[in-house]
């Protein structure tokens, strides 16, 4: 839908930088407060590492899609 609205230049450039950052300052304070309420041991904490950047290839594809579906 973003890249639909940038396609047409209907939103500037500047709005879609500020707006993805917006969302990743979003998902690293989740993940952080989820982090400091729930110790490692848990499956969900341990799951989330699926949105690790540098854990994201294709060798680990069918790892990252079922600790997915587990947080789910």
């Amino acid at each position: 839908m973003l890249r639909r609205h940038t396609g047409k230049k209907k939103v500037r450039d500047k709005a879609v930088l500020e707006f993805r950052m917006e969302c990743k300052q979003f998902l690293l304070t989740v993940v952080k407060k989820l982090l400091t309420k729930a110790p490692i041991l848990y499956s969900l904490a341990r799951n989330l590492s699926a949105f690790d950047p540098r854990e994201m290839t294709v060798e680990n594809l069918e790892n990252k899609k079922t600790q997915l579906k587990s947080i789910v």
